[in-house]
């Protein structure tokens, strides 16, 4: 960096091409022009500031999405308690009592239940599964589960 200083009244600054040069005009119209490499200066400034915009953005961007993805979970849940809350309002739970066995599927109790069942999953696209489920002795069994393929659960199924 070089510099033939005189006291300028006016100095003028332009940047071009990330250098910095600097032309000072004098009274008596003496020009000195001066010339100082300010590349990486400009380069680190630039990098740091891009780095700090891109990492805040990202911290937001991902802030926003959790919150977004959260929310539809919830709501999804929700929306599935309400439906299961409505559904066990149309089974009668005294008529499924007698419903603990395979053999138990053909009975006239059975199908209805399963037929409503499988009306209110084909109705819900969100419903991938609707059964229900008796506890007895803190084990778990089917008494009906609507699926439609081989791998039905039969009453009695743990």
């Amino acid at each position: 960096m070089s510099y033939a200083f005189v006291p300028p009244p006016l100095v003028v600054h332009a940047i071009i091409s990330s250098h910095k040069f600097y032309l000072f005009y004098a009274k008596n119209a003496n020009i000195s022009v001066g010339y100082e490499d300010k590349s990486s200066d400009t380069e680190e400034a630039f990098f740091s500031h891009f780095l700090a915009v891109i990492l805040v953005s990202g911290s937001i961007g991902t802030y926003f999405y959790l919150s977004a993805a959260d929310s539809l979970m919830n709501n999804l849940q929700d929306r599935l308690k309400y439906s299961a809350a409505l559904i066990s309002q149309t089974i009668d739970a005294k008529r499924l009592t007698h419903i603990n066995e395979k053999t138990d599927f053909s009975g006239p109790d059975y199908q209805e239940h399963i037929n409503l069942l499988r009306a209110f999953r084909r109705t819900n696209p969100d419903m991938a599964y609707l059964y229900v489920m008796r506890k007895i002795d803190n084990k778990v069994f089917f008494v009906i589960d609507s699926d439609e393929t081989d791998s039905q659960a039969m009453p009695g199924e743990e």
